[in-house]
Protein backbone atom coordinates (compact mmCIF):
# COMPACT_ATOMS: atom_id res chain seq x y z
CA UNK A 1 0.00 0.00 0.00
CA UNK A 2 2.76 2.32 1.14
CA UNK A 3 4.62 1.75 -2.56
CA UNK A 4 1.45 1.34 -4.45
CA UNK A 5 -1.39 2.72 -3.05
CA UNK A 6 -4.41 1.70 -2.36
CA UNK A 7 -5.25 -1.70 -4.32
CA UNK A 8 -7.69 -1.73 -6.71
CA UNK A 9 -11.59 -3.04 -5.13
CA UNK A 10 -11.35 -6.52 -6.78
CA UNK A 11 -8.34 -7.36 -4.82
CA UNK A 12 -9.55 -5.98 -2.02
CA UNK A 13 -12.66 -8.10 -2.35
CA UNK A 14 -10.38 -11.26 -2.81
CA UNK A 15 -8.69 -9.81 0.25
CA UNK A 16 -12.08 -9.91 2.22
CA UNK A 17 -12.80 -13.71 0.96
CA UNK A 18 -9.31 -15.29 2.12
CA UNK A 19 -10.43 -13.30 5.75
CA UNK A 20 -13.65 -15.45 5.46
CA UNK A 21 -11.88 -18.58 4.48
CA UNK A 22 -9.37 -18.45 7.36
CA UNK A 23 -11.87 -17.75 9.85
CA UNK A 24 -14.31 -20.45 8.77
CA UNK A 25 -11.16 -22.85 8.84
CA UNK A 26 -10.96 -21.57 12.78
CA UNK A 27 -14.92 -22.39 13.24
CA UNK A 28 -14.28 -25.39 11.47
CA UNK A 29 -16.32 -25.03 8.55
CA UNK A 30 -16.16 -27.40 5.90
CA UNK A 31 -17.95 -25.18 3.36
CA UNK A 32 -19.16 -22.01 3.21
CA UNK A 33 -22.04 -20.60 0.55
CA UNK A 34 -22.59 -16.80 0.88
CA UNK A 35 -25.46 -14.83 -1.72
CA UNK A 36 -27.63 -12.09 -1.47
CA UNK A 37 -30.03 -14.18 0.41
CA UNK A 38 -27.65 -14.80 3.37
CA UNK A 39 -24.86 -17.27 4.22
CA UNK A 40 -24.62 -20.98 4.84
CA UNK A 41 -22.02 -22.45 6.81
CA UNK A 42 -21.32 -26.04 6.64
CA UNK A 43 -19.52 -27.61 9.83
CA UNK A 44 -17.36 -30.51 10.16
CA UNK A 45 -19.18 -32.71 12.85
CA UNK A 46 -22.15 -32.73 14.44
CA UNK A 47 -21.16 -32.14 17.95
CA UNK A 48 -20.03 -27.88 16.56
CA UNK A 49 -23.73 -27.13 16.56
CA UNK A 50 -24.24 -28.55 20.78
CA UNK A 51 -27.13 -27.25 22.47
CA UNK A 52 -25.22 -24.43 24.30
CA UNK A 53 -23.51 -23.28 21.05
CA UNK A 54 -26.96 -23.03 18.98
CA UNK A 55 -28.70 -21.12 21.67
CA UNK A 56 -25.50 -18.44 21.98
CA UNK A 57 -25.74 -17.76 18.21
CA UNK A 58 -29.44 -17.23 18.48
CA UNK A 59 -28.76 -14.76 20.81
CA UNK A 60 -26.37 -13.27 19.20
CA UNK A 61 -28.40 -13.44 15.54
CA UNK A 62 -31.84 -13.69 16.69
CA UNK A 63 -34.75 -15.22 14.14
CA UNK A 64 -32.25 -14.69 11.50
CA UNK A 65 -30.25 -17.55 12.17
CA UNK A 66 -31.49 -21.23 11.42
CA UNK A 67 -29.89 -24.39 12.06
CA UNK A 68 -29.80 -27.86 9.71
CA UNK A 69 -28.41 -31.19 10.04
CA UNK A 70 -29.57 -32.70 6.22
CA UNK A 71 -26.11 -33.79 5.11
CA UNK A 72 -24.00 -31.47 7.22
CA UNK A 73 -24.81 -29.57 10.43
CA UNK A 74 -25.11 -26.52 8.71
CA UNK A 75 -26.03 -22.84 10.18
CA UNK A 76 -27.47 -20.19 8.03
CA UNK A 77 -27.61 -16.61 8.76
CA UNK A 78 -30.43 -14.56 6.20
CA UNK A 79 -30.24 -11.19 4.91
CA UNK A 80 -32.68 -9.21 3.97
CA UNK A 81 -32.74 -6.40 0.90
CA UNK A 82 -28.84 -6.83 0.17
CA UNK A 83 -27.78 -4.01 -2.49
CA UNK A 84 -23.84 -4.39 -1.06
CA UNK A 85 -21.96 -7.28 -2.40
CA UNK A 86 -19.69 -7.19 0.45
CA UNK A 87 -23.02 -6.94 3.34
CA UNK A 88 -22.45 -10.73 2.27
CA UNK A 89 -18.65 -11.18 2.91
CA UNK A 90 -19.61 -8.92 5.91
CA UNK A 91 -22.37 -11.01 7.38
CA UNK A 92 -20.17 -14.22 7.08
CA UNK A 93 -17.03 -12.59 8.64
CA UNK A 94 -19.37 -11.85 11.29
CA UNK A 95 -21.09 -15.17 11.87
CA UNK A 96 -17.80 -16.94 11.72
CA UNK A 97 -16.06 -14.56 14.32
CA UNK A 98 -19.28 -15.71 16.75
CA UNK A 99 -18.72 -19.28 15.88
CA UNK A 100 -15.43 -19.71 16.78
CA UNK A 101 -15.94 -17.48 20.06
CA UNK A 102 -18.62 -19.56 21.40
Amino acid sequence: KDRFGEPPAPVRRLLEIMRVRALGAEAGAKRIVGGKSGVTVELDTAQQLERGRREALTHAFGKRITFAWKDSPSITYSLENVTDENATITAAQQLLRTLAEV
